[in-house]
């Protein structure tokens, strides 16, 4: 069975100057940010058999690689944290703003973990609560910490720091596949021995984008 650890970058639409917090909150929601970054590691079972983060200026391509790569390497469930919530609902609305047929049907229905094994509900038991974000979670279990902050993302992408973007990216998945791996009791494949792929595919430094 393989599964996909998936993660997400996003960043808002509008180029108009927005202060911190109105970036953060117009990144996060699906109808005014859009995804610059997609990483991910395909496992069958618990073994790391690649890893990949593209990071693109164009949204519906990157969709539509997405979904072509699940159809191909037929990926039948995921590992996130928080992708019931965020990343996948938002890869979806994304999917139909662009247009972009999703190759296979999500089936987000929470209290379970079959198809979406989200860390941060399961540890969570499904109450809000309970929620720990990825790196207290981590760091908790003593699997490391985060390489970086998802509010560092919009900075990094004004800059045309790409492969920055992609490689803060795949360190969540990593991280998040340490993770699942110990809520499993089952060990993870060392990073060192998987073939890595860090992708940008931007044709020209993009146009300022909210933040300031």
């Amino acid at each position: 069975m393989k599964r996909l650890v998936l993660d997400i970058e996003t960043i808002p639409i509008t180029s108009e100057p927005l202060v911190a917090e109105e970036a953060k909150k117009a990144a996060l929601d699906a109808l005014s940010g859009r995804i610059v970054c997609v990483g991910y590691i395909i496992l069958d079972d618990f073994t790391a058999q690649s890893a990949v983060s593209l990071v693109s200026d164009d949204e519906a391509k990157l969709l539509a690689e997405f979904w072509s790569t699940l159809r191909q390497e037929r990926v039948s469930s995921f590992v996130a944290h928080n992708g019931l919530s965020f990343d996948l609902p938002y890869i979806w609305r994304r999917s139909v703003i662009n247009q972009i047929r999703p190759s296979i049907q999500l089936d987000l229905r929470r209290y379970r973990n079959d198809f979406v094994y989200d860390t941060m509900c399961v540890w969570g038991n499904w109450e809000v609560r309970g929620n720990a974000s990825l790196n207290a979670l981590a760091g908790g279990l003593g699997l490391g910490t985060k390489s970086g902050s998802g509010d560092q993302v919009l900075q990094l992408w004004r800059e045309g720091r790409y492969e920055e973007i992609a490689a803060y990216c795949l360190d969540d998945c990593w991280l998040t596949y340490r993770c699942y791996g110990r809520m499993n009791f089952s060990p993870t494949t060392d990073r060192a021995s998987v073939r890595e792929e860090l992708r940008v595919d931007v044709k020209a430094i993009p146009e300022e984008v909210g933040g300031r």
